[in-house]
């Protein structure tokens, strides 16, 4: 009976075949695996069916203990992640026989951000937006929670939180401000905590009408026939959008007819006024500002009453710009004669619409006053207030000026690093000489038309028979003859009253440019009389170029004839 009991083995195997571990992110997770039967069994760990020693994780240790009924692993995986999730396997084999043990590891974390979150519609005051399932992180998702605030200056930037149930995937956001701008994100949550929100998503609510009218209204009389109304902006909270400009209403007062309005723009600064001119004389008016986006008009102001000057006011002064710098501008007015006797002026002016600044100005007899201290490039408005012992006159009409700039001084802008260009290309210097050559080249032409037209008269003169006319200065002067730059046939004769007689006419071809009429006639130095007579008697001709080069100096001739004083011809 023992011996038998002596050869009864027992095979490896584990009691229990599967269960689930749940670690979460970044602990430490402990498998374990309880082998029973003979040993040796050995035991081999796989994750999704890979043998954990060939996987290369300093994360991962194994620990194998042999106890009296079997053999004990355990496996340790320190810091876990998301990569850690899977089925381990441990397998356990002895001489009898094998099994193995299944163990899925679930890491648990934080959910993933939501994603496809979009901007459904948008209203005044609501807007919806939805977004898209993100992973769990293997715990059940709870809930969604909506972050939103209002991105804008000035405006409370206190972040605001809504729940949504995590069945739903959309969620509708209420009570929010008109014409402002938010931002929003999403996230979802678990039993492991709350993940991280979506990227920023932003959206823009419609406009309203401005909720509140602009506040600080005052009405001044600033002559009989104008009103200054200055007053400022509401309350930006209550803006409702992007205030586009300012309504200023006016009538007589206790009249039954509407409000007469007038349009202004928004200034940069807080503070905002307007001159409202070509009033009645001593005549109370009711005034009243309203505010305006793009959705429409806001609340009117309270109505102010004021009354028009009746005193004799001298007449506003008329008002022009004469000159300018880079920090100052020189200015001018005319004033019309009046009874009334001006005791000095004074000159308002802003800077780009700025506060504004004043300056009194005594009376001069010009009329001229250079403002200076300004800056360069810069627009001002500007306009001109007459006074008197009665009072102030109305405002002249403001005109508007800029400074000059440093660059304006420049004559081209350079682009891209290209190089000054010289100053003799400059458009400023081009176009004067420019015109100076055409009209020169015209003079010219005109010039050469009309020489080459009176040849042409000379022309037909000689072949009318003028050649017996002048025959001396037609023939041009003897062969024997020295020849000077210029030759006075008439005077050649006076002083040498007994010539030889030249040969015919019709056997010395002239060498001279038969262009000119007589007494003057031109031969070129570089071409002798000796030489020319030996020509003729070879039986040769005057060179052609002889003839060319008389008739490219008709010009010079005729402006050097005129200059000779005398004429030296030697025998």
């Amino acid at each position: 009976m023992y011996d038998m009991l002596k050869y009864i083995t027992v095979p490896a195997r584990f009691e229990q075949k599967f269960t689930v571990e749940r670690v979460r992110h970044g602990e430490t997770a402990y498998l374990r695996c309880n082998a029973h039967g003979d040993n040796p069994i050995i035991l081999t760990w796989l994750k999704d069916k890979v043998i954990l020693s060939k996987i290369d994780n300093a994360r991962f240790q194994i620990y194998d203990r042999t106890r009296e009924q079997g053999t004990q692993s355990e496996i340790r995986i320190h810091a876990v992640d998301r990569n850690d999730n899977g089925l381990y396997t441990c397998q356990a084999e002895n001489s009898s026989g094998k099994d193995k043990r299944n163990i899925k590891l679930l890491v648990l974390e934080v959910p993933d951000s939501p994603s496809d979150v979009r901007i459904e519609h948008v209203w005044s005051r609501s807007t919806s937006l939805s977004w898209t399932v993100p992973y769990s992180g293997n715990s059940p998702i709870l809930k969604y929670i909506i972050h939103y605030w209002r991105d804008e200056d000035g405006a409370p930037q206190r972040l605001q939180e809504q729940p949504v149930s995590s069945t739903e995937t959309s969620a509708l956001l209420q009570n929010l401000h008109p014409g402002s701008s938010y931002i929003v994100k999403v996230l979802a949550v678990n039993e492991v905590g709350r993940g991280n929100p979506t990227d920023s998503r932003s959206f823009v609510t419609q406009e309203e009408e401005p909720g509140a009218p602009p506040t600080d209204v005052r009405v001044d009389t600033k002559g009989t026939e104008t009103l200054l109304i200055t007053w400022k902006a509401p309350p930006k909270n209550d803006w409702n959008g992007h205030l586009v400009g300012y309504y200023v209403g006016y009538k007589v007062r206790n009249s039954s007819a509407p409000f007469s309005l007038r349009t202004v723009n928004v200034s940069k600064h807080q503070g905002q006024e307007y001159f409202l001119r070509h009033l009645k004389r001593n005549t109370e008016y009711a005034v009243t500002v309203s505010a305006f986006n793009s959705a429409g008009s806001g609340q009117q102001s309270q109505v102010i009453f004021k009354r028009t000057a009746d005193a004799d006011l001298p007449p506003p002064p008329n008002v022009f710009l004469v000159s300018r710098s880079t920090n100052s501008v020189g200015l001018k007015w005319t004033q019309k004669s009046e009874d009334l006797l001006i005791t000095h002026y004074t000159l308002y002016y802003t800077e780009e619409e700025g506060p504004w600044k004043e300056v009194t100005i005594p009376v001069f007899d010009n009329n001229f006053f250079e403002l200076q201290g300004l800056k360069q490039g810069t627009f001002y408005q500007i306009y001109l207030e007459a006074s008197s012992e009665k009072g102030n006159s109305d405002p002249s009409e403001r005109i508007s000026i800029r400074t000059e700039a440093v660059s304006d001084w420049k004559p081209h802008v350079v682009l891209n690093g290209e190089e000054d260009r010289s100053s003799h290309l400059n458009w400023s210097v081009v176009i004067p000489v420019t015109s100076a050559i055409v009209v020169i080249v015209i003079v010219i032409s005109i010039s050469c038309f009309y020489v080459k037209r009176e040849q042409l008269k000379h022309r037909e003169a000689l072949k009318a028979g003028a050649e017996s006319t002048y025959p001396y200065s037609i023939g041009g002067p003897m062969p024997y003859m020295t020849i000077q730059r210029y030759t006075s046939v008439e005077k050649a004769r006076k002083l040498s009253p007994s010539p030889p007689p030249p040969p015919p006419l019709s056997l010395v071809p002239s060498i001279y440019s038969d262009d000119y009429p007589a007494p003057y006639a031109t031969l070129p130095l570089h071409y002798s009389a000796s030489n020319r007579w030996r020509s003729i008697q070879n039986g040769g001709s005057v060179p052609d170029q002889i003839s060319k080069h008389c008739d490219q100096k008709t010009e010079n001739t005729l402006e050097q004839t005129a200059e000779v004083h005398h004429y030296d011809v030697a025998a």
